[in-house]
């Protein structure tokens, strides 16, 4: 492949890395953590937060985030409640239903959330949308949509911030 090629390819990929991180999140570094429960059998892998945590906790696949059940009182944290996580995390004006579950969060990916008080607020679209295009193998006449059919967003409990946000891809 001719190195203008390549170059091309590469900057049409870096926009399409832009854009899926504009729309749906991205990632803020986090300072230091607290502690959570240390499961006894392992995590459920799932592509997309439950409405409840299990006992053993959950590893989201297309994020590889670890959410683990915590022993502390949200309501003594200044994120207090699912309602206040939704108000908290980034808004859009897709149609959606919002949940919100508190957890300590972990990113497996050597990422800097590591036992992270957080609500993991969930956003699941009443449509799938286009999040972004990608360009075929050079010769090809047509790009490829990308389309997701939700988005999460971490929110830390103790500061509101935002932390980590991601979209919901579909199959």
């Amino acid at each position: 492949m001719p190195r203008s090629s390549r170059s091309l390819l590469v900057a049409l990929l870096f926009v399409l890395v832009a854009l899926t991180f504009s729309s749906c999140g991205g990632s803020a570094p986090s300072p230091t953590a607290s502690t959570s429960a240390t499961p006894s059998q392992s995590p459920l892998l799932l592509a997309s937060p439950p409405t409840t945590l299990p006992p053993q906790g959950v590893r989201l696949g297309p994020a590889d985030i670890l959410l683990m059940p915590s022993t502390v009182d949200p309501t003594t944290l200044k994120v207090s409640s699912a309602a206040a996580a939704i108000a908290a995390a980034p808004q859009n004006d897709i149609p959606k239903t919002a949940r919100a579950l508190f957890a300590s969060v972990t990113e497996l990916s050597g990422g800097p959330l590591k036992h992270r008080l957080a609500w993991v607020v969930t956003y699941d679209w009443q449509k799938s949308q286009e999040i972004g295009w990608i360009a075929t193998p050079m010769g090809q006449q047509q790009s490829v949509a990308h389309y997701a059919h939700g988005q999460v967003s971490i929110i830390d409990a103790r500061s509101g911030k935002f932390l980590l946000g991601y979209c919901l891809m579909d199959p």
